[in-house]
């Protein structure tokens, strides 16, 4: 696809959709204005529920739902990390009769900035999706299903008072947080930071800019990922590299369409 689109002059961007969200965008601007500080250590956990609504084509996808969810935090870490590299990655099992073949995934990354932590689990009870960047003055916990961010400011000495303190600021900010997601869910108005990404790839468009996800920035999350795969699920990289089973075409005397498949 980076092919093709340089060879046509196509603009040509990714749906990483989520770095545009409210609370994301709100999380890199305390970052830009150093009120975060130098990022230490950010911590990425997803866990989905087999009982929340599905696509039915993930189990062919490397790793099933690892390769349909994995992108959205490899490319937010990457935002607050930098270039990633992985260290060390593993994955368990599960059962035979599971349409999920792996249980967990866990990794541990390195970026230019600080270091990464990955953990997924596929048959949780719940489906949440959080991250927690550490930074030297602050500490930021994104909510990413309900849009919502939480800023945690130094404790001092973890007295009682102290701990006081930064639970009502916590409690605080997630229902405030809540409570304007959830009137713009109501009202079909909260969108993952899809309105701004479109907003954004058509200026550039019209402009003649750079898109504000490059196609470059996509095949670098995708190589992460399949280097994840790599260590925690060899299986599962040998099933991407396998050639793809061919399609008859239809005769109807038009010409038969490709499928591209798209990682969100």
């Amino acid at each position: 696809m980076i092919e093709a689109s340089g060879e046509s002059g196509a603009s040509l961007c990714v749906a990483h959709n989520f770095l545009f969200s409210r609370s994301m965008r709100k999380a890199q601007l305390l970052l830009e204005r150093g009120q975060v500080g130098e990022v230490q250590h950010a911590l990425a956990l997803q866990l989905s529920s087999p009982r929340r609504r599905l696509p039915t084509w993930y189990p062919k996808l490397p790793g099933g739902l690892f390769f349909d969810e994995a992108p959205h935090m490899v490319y937010l870490l990457r935002r607050f990390l930098g270039e990633l590299s992985v260290e060390q990655a593993w994955g368990q099992p599960a059962p035979p009769d599971a349409a999920q073949r792996l249980d967990r995934v866990q990794a541990r990354l390195q970026g230019a900035r600080g270091g990464g932590d990955l953990s997924m689990s596929f048959r949780a009870p719940v489906s949440e999706w959080l991250l927690t960047v550490v930074g030297t003055r602050k500490v930021l916990v994104l909510d990413i299903f309900r849009d919502l961010l939480v800023v945690q400011s130094p404790d001092g000495a973890h007295r009682t008072v102290d701990v006081h303190k930064s639970s009502l600021g916590a409690f605080w900010q997630g229902l405030a947080g809540f409570a304007t997601s959830g009137a713009l869910f109501s009202t079909g108005r909260l969108l993952y930071g899809h309105e701004t990404l479109v907003r954004r790839f058509i200026d550039s468009i019209v402009e003649g800019a750079p898109p504000p996800v490059t196609a470059e920035e996509g095949r670098a999350v995708v190589q992460t990922m399949e280097a994840i795969l790599e260590q925690a699920c060899p299986a599962a990289v040998e099933q991407a590299v396998s050639p793809p089973e061919r399609v008859p075409a239809r005769r109807s005397g038009r010409r038969t369409g490709r499928k591209v498949a798209r990682a969100a």
